[in-house]
């Protein structure tokens, strides 16, 4: 009786090695599901008013592949979809591994960074605008100091924005002498019509 456990017991710690063999190290080659590793499950209701019976009985298996082709196309995400009856699907979003949230982390701050450097167009437009009642003299030293809190200690943006606003002094100039010529122009053709020439 003992020889014929011996082998069974041999044949089962092979097996068990085979096993630890196959998964280890279980970081690398185990994923653990929503249950352990957490995450976010999802239950969502299909509204079913105005199909037939056929539409109804397959509208759960057709959402789960359209939303699968718009949401995870190459199941990158792990997302599981299940549908619970003909009018339910449920989603599970497993949380994202810690490299992941490193990375995510790392992307936010680099982004942050580069949104504190980036000058606010709406800000230079704001800034290019003569308000009115308010001297030349005045509006070009308000101009020049809300252009250095926007160069941001940048002289090269300094320069660009300085050429910015001279671009825009030069383009009023023109703008005032067309309209200028414009009420010139107005003012002698009324004086033709008078004089019937």
């Amino acid at each position: 009786m003992n020889k014929k456990l011996a082998w069974k017991f041999v044949l089962i710690g092979f097996i068990a090695f085979l096993c630890i063999w196959e998964t280890y190290p279980p970081d690398a080659k185990l994923k653990p599901g929503i249950d352990l590793a957490g995450g976010t499950s999802l239950l969502y209701q299909i509204n079913t008013d105005n199909l037939s019976d056929y539409e109804k009985k397959n509208i759960a298996q057709t959402m789960i592949r359209i939303l699968q082709e718009r949401v995870d196309p190459g199941n990158k995400m792990n997302l599981v979809w299940r549908p619970h009856g003909f009018d339910r699907i449920e989603i599970q979003m497993p949380l994202a591994s810690k490299e992941s949230r490193q990375k995510r982390e790392a992307y936010e701050s680099l982004r942050d960074q580069l949104g504190a450097s980036n000058i606010d167009i709406g800000a230079v437009r704001e800034t290019l605008v003569h308000p009115e009642g308010m001297s030349r003299e005045d509006y070009l030293q308000v101009r020049a100091r809300r252009f250095e809190e926007l160069a941001g200690g940048s002289a090269e943006r300094l320069e660009a924005l300085a050429k910015l606003g001279e671009a825009q002094d030069a383009f009023e100039a023109i703008n005032r002498q067309n309209q200028e010529a414009v009420t010139a122009i107005a003012t002698t053709e009324k004086s033709l019509q008078q004089a019937e020439l």
